[in-house]
Order: structure tokens, then C-alpha cells, then sequence
């Protein structure tokens, strides 16, 4: 998130720490829904499946870094959310695309519900002027006046901890660990 407060508080590297905060709290607000949505872990994976599904999220992260770091400064914020998370979601599909796929409906949901929440509460912050968005790396469109960066943010983000939180589940009960461990042994 490329945000400033209007008020001066303490950093860390040029970062407030309430956005550390926010960081910590939503991974962990998002991982506990996860959990709770609850998931089928029973599931017998296929190598072949996770390249393909894993594909458009590695070209994603491809055109998110080329929009970062060669395209217009509008699209630098965009840009930089989409590469940085390409590669990880990319990753997680390869890795369990099967169990991803039968978890459908619930990983869907788990997603955007908190996504929902995050908005509403975002979308109040910068419209009371608690948060601003730097306009020159900003593509100006906004969604229900929430910047439709911080709404893709918002959901590559969830994606990610939920995603985590299901192939980590999955793992540790299918014994996926013990045969990855013997496979690198």
C-alpha cells in the first residue's frame, strides 16, 4: 500500500507502524476465516493440472512487473501488487492446484468475504481522509470510492493467506510433508 497518514507518527522505514499493524492483523483476521470456513483436505493431487493452472497467475506477475517498472508511473502501484503477488499465487497453484480446485466454492468465499470487510473499512479511511493515495502512481479509478488498487490488493493478498492456510491444512493431514521431505532426501 503506497499510503500516508496525515498525521505524523512513528516509522520504520518510511512505513508507519500502523500499517505493520494492519499487515499483521489482517493476515491473521483472514487465516482465522479461512479456518473457519472450513475445507476438505482429502484430496489426491496431479502434477500435470498445477502447471497449467499455475500459468496465467506466472503471465500475470510478468505483465505486473513490466507495468512497476517500465510502463507509465499511473500503473507503478498496480504493477507492483501484481508482480509481487503472481509469483506466490502462482506458486501455491502449482504446488496444490487440485486441492485449490476442489475447495472451490469455500476458498471463493473465504476470500471475498474478508475482501468485502477490508474494502468497506479502507474505502471509510481514505474517504475521511485517515489514508491517502499518491495520485501519480494511482490509475485514479475508484470503486464504490475505494481505488481499484487497493481493492486488487485486498484480494491478492486474502488470495494468498487463504490459499496458504488451506495447502498448509492440506499438507500436514494428507502427509504431503513426509513424502515431499523423502522426495528431497
Amino acid at each position: 500500500m503506497v499510503l500516508r497518514r496525515k498525521r505524523r507518527n512513528s516509522s520504520l522505514f518510511g512505513i508507519p507502524l500502523g500499517e505493520y499493524l494492519f499487515f499483521i492483523l489482517q493476515t491473521v483476521g483472514v487465516s482465522l476465516y479461512a479456518l473457519y470456513s472450513g475445507f476438505d483436505a482429502k484430496v489426491n493431487s496431479k502434477i500435470f493440472k498445477r502447471y497449467w493452472l499455475a500459468a496465467p497467475f506466472i503471465l500475470v506477475s510478468v505483465v505486473g512487473a513490466w507495468m512497476a517498472l517500465s510502463g507509465p508511473q499511473s500503473l507503478f502501484y498496480l504493477g507492483a501488487i501484481l508482480g509481487w503477488a503472481g509469483p506466490v499465487i502462482s506458486l501455491q497453484w502449482i504446488y496444490g492446484a487440485d486441492v485449490l480446485l476442489k475447495n472451490g466454492k469455500k476458498l471463493i468465499l473465504a476470500i471475498l468475504v474478508p475482501v468485502a470487510y477490508l474494502s468497506a473499512v479502507d474505502s471509510l479511511a481514505i474517504n475521511t481522509g485517515l489514508w491517502t493515495i499518491q495520485t501519480s502512481t494511482s490509475l485514479g479509478v475508484n470503486i464504490l470510492g475505494l481505488p481499484v488498487e487497493e481493492a486488487i490488493f485486498f484480494l491478492t493478498t486474502s488470495t494468498m493467506v487463504v490459499q496458504g492456510v488451506i495447502l498448509y491444512v492440506w499438507t500436514v493431514k494428507s502427509g504431503a510433508s513426509k513424502r515431499i521431505k523423502n522426495t528431497l532426501t
